[in-house]
């Protein structure tokens, strides 16, 4: 990490808006195309990093945008930044 660089960790809403559909972890990863254990990270620790591409197929099956994915107030600093 260069120095003065702030990295910020974001939470996944993925789950929240999937089960607002209906849609349960094997069904988001049929329709978004993304292997189911792709899904079940993210379902299960919704602040690990995801690819941009990934996030994009998972937006558009759940038919939202991609800042809608994000919880809007969970930008802080890693934990690296904390030291």
């Amino acid at each position: 990490m260069v120095m003065g660089e702030t990295r910020f960790m974001a939470r996944l809403r993925v789950r929240e808006l999937a089960e607002a559909q209906g849609l349960n972890a094997p069904q988001l990863s049929h329709a978004a195309r993304v292997a189911q254990t792709v899904i079940w990270e993210i379902w299960n620790n919704p602040e690990r990093n995801v690819r941009s591409d990934i996030l994009l197929r998972i937006a558009n099956a759940l038919k939202v945008s991609l800042d809608d994915l994000f919880e809007k107030e969970s930008l802080k600093p890693s934990d690296s930044e904390k030291n």
